[in-house]
């Protein structure tokens, strides 16, 4: 693996064989965000699904509060870590040829909401 020294106001997405268990973003010595990939046929999905949420959550730190969606809910509030790509990541998409992870939208956080919850609707 070649090592990516990332210089500060760059968020790098190294493209590695191995990661030993689910990729993430996580902030490398300059505390700046950085994600990995692994290499092989799912690479576009890995790489869409790290730097959404790099854009979304840069620092994995950014929470939204809403109701507990436990198994046994009572309407208590908790917070919930934002996570655009998570959340549907069995889903992905075609275009020209390049396959991108699915993402969940803005009212995915809004109990009230109407419309799609995420950019493929599923």
């Amino acid at each position: 693996m070649m090592m990516v020294k990332s210089t500060r106001g760059t968020w790098p997405i190294k493209i590695v064989d191995d990661i030993g268990g689910a990729g993430g973003v996580h902030l490398d010595e300059n505390g700046q965000p950085s994600a990995e990939a692994v290499t092989g046929p799912q690479l576009s999905i890995a790489i869409s699904h790290e730097l959404l949420e790099m854009l979304a959550d840069p620092w994995g730190n950014r929470f939204t509060q809403d109701a507990d969606l436990g198994p046994s809910p009572d309407d208590h509030q908790v917070f919930y870590l934002v996570e655009v790509g998570d959340l549907c990541e069995v889903s992905s998409y075609d275009i020209g040829g390049v396959v991108p992870a699915d993402f969940i939208l803005p009212s995915f956080y809004d109990p009230t909401a109407t419309g799609p919850v995420d950019f493929l609707r599923t």
